[in-house]
């Protein structure tokens, strides 16, 4: 994945700070950057207090890490996030599916999900530091609810607080996805309502979190301006309804929806599975939540984040159907005349 993005950037590299699309040219060192990101006054349009956004922070602390650097940590964040959203998603699947051939096959995929190729060649920085978060964000949130435990008992408490974390870093560059967890978040408290305090305070702590640290900015978001992204705004999704169904956002750098039919297929036909049901659609109404707002996003803004949800859960409920697929075949005897 590493080589593929090389290639595939080789143009970019070398050749001074990154910038257009919806990328902002990068200030020369993460001491300007914390200045932008501290300063009361933005010298925006003719100027004005409100707050900045706090991806900003988030960007700056990666570039002091990297030598003040603020161009290599734009480029490790949007270059690199291709190989690094495989990494996460190959990692965060070991406990889903036990066999490391399907969950790198699953990784490779999400990796050049269109979402993903689409923040790349847009320079869409808050989509690909979603692609390489979201994995992580999914084993969390799945470990924070308890729901993968067939016992009913609660998430703990660090997993709480480390999806809490990992929700705040990805609401500062695609606002989407903490409404996308709310909605979520509700469904958890549906299925545990026999238990409601208890994960009733979890999901106070998840949700208000981003809320809290990234105030008052979070606060300027409500009640639609969730379908925000880090950068520049630049243009609007055009996608279709086949696009969106198979987790395409449309415009520059994507494929067509159809090319991913087989991953819905795939999908669909892990829900005759007899056996995980519970975690195939709990996958398929993760991918359902996300296609109404990519639904909602597309053509006042892109859809790349929502879809991003959505080809992941798609890919999850693939991966659980096919898990095991080679014993149950075995396991089956077909005569001569079959």
């Amino acid at each position: 994945l590493l080589a593929v993005s090389l290639v595939a950037c080789r143009s970019l590299l070398g050749g001074g700070a990154l910038a257009g699309g919806a990328l902002l040219p990068a200030p020369a060192d993460s001491s300007e950057l914390w200045s932008r990101y501290l300063d009361s006054w933005h010298p925006v349009g003719t100027g004005g207090t409100p707050s900045a956004p706090p991806y900003l922070a988030f960007v700056a602390m990666l570039a002091s890490v990297l030598f003040g650097s603020t161009g290599l940590a734009v480029t490790v964040l949007l270059i690199g996030s291709v190989p690094l959203a495989g990494f996460t998603a190959y990692f965060a699947s070991r406990p889903l599916v036990p066999s490391r051939l399907l969950r790198a096959w699953a990784a490779v995929v999400y990796a050049f999900l269109p979402a993903t190729t689409g923040a790349l060649a847009g320079g869409r920085i808050g989509t690909a530091v979603l692609a390489v978060l979201l994995p992580l964000i999914a084993r969390a949130g799945i470990a924070a609810s308890g729901l993968a435990r067939a016992s009913g008992a609660r998430g703990s408490w660090r997993a709480t607080w480390a999806y809490a974390l990992l929700l705040t870093v990805t609401t500062a560059f695609t606002p989407i996805v903490w409404p996308i967890a709310l909605v979520l978040g509700l469904g958890v408290l549906a299925v545990r309502r026999g238990d409601i305090v208890a994960h009733g305070l979890r999901f106070l702590a998840q949700l208000g979190t981003p809320l809290l640290v990234l105030a008052p900015w979070s606060l300027s978001l409500l009640p639609f301006g969730f379908f925000k992204e880090a950068g520049l705004e630049y243009g609007s999704s055009a996608a279709s309804a086949l696009d969106l169904m198979g987790a395409g956002p449309g415009g520059p750098g994507t494929v067509h929806g159809l090319m991913l039919i087989g991953i819905v297929l795939a999908a669909l036909a892990a829900l005759l599975r007899s056996e995980r049901q519970f975690a195939i659609w709990t996958a398929w109404a993760v991918a359902l939540v996300a296609l109404v707002f990519a639904v909602l996003s597309n053509g006042s803004a892109w859809a790349g984040p929502a879809t991003l949800v959505q080809g992941l859960a798609l890919l999850a409920a693939a991966a659980l159907g096919a898990d095991g697929a080679r014993a149950r075949v075995a396991e089956q005897s077909f005569g001569w005349r079959q």
